[in-house]
């Protein structure tokens, strides 16, 4: 329970620079009510193509939060932030161009939430659990997304694990390609 109330508190935290963000985009594009950090994967649910680099993103992200050390996780997370960049390029184009601020905002949200959680597992005394068991139970029967079918939780973890964490002014994936 405090891996979740952490998770939901890091969202409080950045509502404020990333919720004005957010608000914009949404007023930009005249973004429905129902916008939400589904709108990539509803978006492109029957591009297998689309769905396949997700995941092959998510693999080398959770390598890079495993690896033995900085150089390797570096290499791993740059990978993966390069084969994000070259899909979002591909598909996030004309009327979906917004979806890459879109998609990036709700990666800052959710990696930074799984983030918290994630330290809290592997650090709290009562928890106390090996990096490798949080990843591997969280990702569970759906995924390891947090709630069924949601394409984010840990697609950031190696980024803020390689950064810290995101500045206000820096969403987590723009943080990688630096």
């Amino acid at each position: 329970m405090v891996a979740v109330l952490l998770h939901e508190a890091s969202h409080v935290r950045q509502t404020g620079a990333y919720g004005r963000r957010l608000g914009a985009l949404i007023e930009k594009y005249s973004l429905p009510d129902s916008f939400n950090d589904d709108a990539v994967q509803l978006r492109f649910k029957e591009d297998p193509a689309f769905a396949a680099s997700v995941e092959k993103e998510t693999e080398l992200f959770l390598a890079a939060a495993g690896a033995g050390d900085f150089a390797e996780a570096k290499r791993l997370a740059g990978e993966a932030c390069d084969l994000m960049r070259t899909r979002q390029a591909r598909w996030m184009i004309g009327a979906d161009a917004y979806l890459i601020e879109a998609e990036d905002i709700w990666l800052t949200f959710e990696g930074s939430g799984q983030w918290a959680a994630y330290q809290s597992e592997i650090n709290r005394r009562e928890a106390g659990l090996p990096a490798a068991d949080v990843i591997r139970t969280s990702r569970g029967a759906n995924g390891g997304r947090r709630r069924k079918g949601s394409l984010w939780s840990w697609r950031s973890i190696a980024t803020w694990a390689r950064r810290g964490s995101a500045t206000h002014s820096v969403t987590a994936p723009r943080a990688c390609w630096r």
